[in-house]
């Protein structure tokens, strides 16, 4: 069998799932093909419209909105080879077009604390022990740890936290 070309091998892999440019130059890399051939490749795929960190960018928000906040989904795309201008570019580009801001944001968080969580036990009135107290702020801490990690701000978690509140 014949070694595949760096094309074939190109459009092998774009043909299972989107790339990043620098994504799909580092996987070619992996496979051996010289520098220059994997430039031309790339350069041949973009100009054939195959290609495009704009457009990966906006389907990874789209594909990832669900389970992740924007921080994450930024910070994913960072680690993918997208630049810093193009990931800013695709996350206006997406607000425009999906009519997006950040209420969205915090309703995000939001749906996402009460998937995870539920319903908010928040124990006794107004006249906690020191105990409840303590038990009440663990909780609260341990729910603004979650969605952080999940990659909402801080205002988009206390914004979830205090509307699961009520």
């Amino acid at each position: 069998m014949a070694k595949k070309t760096c094309m074939e091998s190109a459009l092998d892999c774009i043909s299972r799932r989107a790339f990043a440019i620098k994504e799909l130059a580092g996987k070619l890399k992996d496979k051996k093909f010289a520098g220059k051939e994997i430039e031309e490749t790339i350069n041949r795929l973009e100009e054939m419209g195959y290609l495009n960190d704009l457009d990966f960018a906006i389907s990874c928000i789209r594909s990832n909105l669900d389970r992740w906040g924007k921080k994450r989904i930024q910070q994913d795309l960072y680690k993918r080879g997208v630049s810093q201008d193009t990931v800013e570019d695709a996350f206006y580009e997406f607000q425009e077009k999906e009519g997006f801001d950040d209420y969205n944001w915090q309703e995000k968080a939001y749906n996402t604390l009460f998937r995870r969580f539920k319903s908010w036990q928040e124990v006794g009135g107004g006249n906690l022990s020191e105990e409840e107290y303590k038990k009440q702020d663990k909780e609260k801490n341990r729910r603004l740890r979650f969605l952080v990690s999940r990659g909402y701000s801080i205002d988009e978690a206390l914004y979830a936290l205090e509307k699961s509140k009520n």
